[in-house]
């Protein structure tokens, strides 16, 4: 291959590489999540660039693209100096994330006003420091460890409502972490043994209050059962001595009854005796005297 051939192979890759280059700068890519502002010599178009391929002007033209999903933001706020001072004067370091996104409807004013996003951080960043610090402020370190939740929407509510004039959707705030200082970490310790040692206490109070109970019951049943015998007693001798007033009253009418049928059958006794005489007699009168022969002659019955 001479020389000329070289040259003429060398042109010719310099004149492709450059058309391609050329071509590579007459269109850009929007992505399916992003939204595009065409930006001609620093001017920004007010026309949005949907999803899809767009053309432009090589090398005086851009397309800007701008992501419509949450983007994570996650800063922290250490312990001492920069950390956030509870209303009892504690100390507390927090670790944050915030999940923000463009406003695809926004993406010509987030263009025209902000230059990158470091500009659109700043603002926020400032805003969420304040806004965390005061609501620490606010309330025990006691009360924000039992409640980041609580704390978390607060602070969500008020950083929308600061940030408000920026074209952007804050989508989630949320404390992932706290700390707080070695002294206060023995205070916990100490205050935890306390509330052992008071709960402990407490438990075998009510244990002692349980048992007494348990024997006052023990000593009231025990004395119930004493009167329930007394009275159980008291009735059986009273059903006894009524047993035997009736067995008494019985054999009292079972006597009265025998001699009644003995008086009768002496009744029905001498009506016989008088019935068999009445059938015996014939009428006449039994003698005053009776005749009796004896050794000196007749003996005088009368009464004369």
């Amino acid at each position: 291959m001479d020389e000329k051939t070289i040259k003429k192979i060398s042109i010719g890759g310099v004149v492709a590489l450059i058309a391609i280059i050329f071509c590579l700068n007459t269109c850009s890519i929007v992505d399916p999540t992003e939204r595009g502002v065409l930006v001609t010599f620093g001017v920004v178009s007010n026309e949005i660039l949907e999803p899809g391929i767009h053309l432009k002007a090589p090398f005086v033209s851009k397309v800007k693209t701008y992501d419509t999903t949450p983007i994570p933001y996650k800063k922290s706020l250490g312990i001492g100096t920069d950390g956030a001072i509870t209303s009892d004067k504690q100390t507390i370091g927090i670790d944050y994330e915030l999940y923000w996104k463009y406003k695809a409807e926004s993406v010509v004013d987030i263009a025209k006003r902000y230059s990158n996003k470091d500009a659109i951080y700043e603002p926020i960043s400032t805003a969420l420091k304040e806004i965390i610090k005061d609501e620490a402020g606010r309330i025990s370190i006691a009360q924000f460890i039992n409640d980041q939740t609580g704390v978390s929407n607060r602070v969500a509510n008020r950083l929308k409502e600061r940030v408000s004039y920026i074209p952007i959707e804050i989508t989630q705030f949320s404390i992932t972490n706290l700390d707080w200082s070695d002294d206060y970490d023995k205070a916990i310790r100490e205050t935890a043994r306390i509330a052992q040692e008071i709960e402990r206490a407490k438990n075998e109070a009510e244990v002692a209050a349980a048992q007494a109970q348990k024997e006052v019951k023990q000593a009231e049943a025990k004395a119930q059962a004493a009167e329930f015998n007394k009275q159980a007693a008291i009735a059986k001798a009273q059903g006894e001595a009524e047993a035997k007033r009736i067995e008494g009253e019985g054999i009292a009418a079972y006597n009265r009854l025998v001699a009644q049928n003995q008086a009768l059958e002496i009744q029905l006794k001498e009506l016989e005796i008088k019935k068999i005489h009445e059938e015996k007699w014939d009428g006449h009168l039994v003698p005053q005297y009776i005749p009796l022969t004896a050794a000196g002659g007749i003996v005088n019955l009368s009464t004369k």
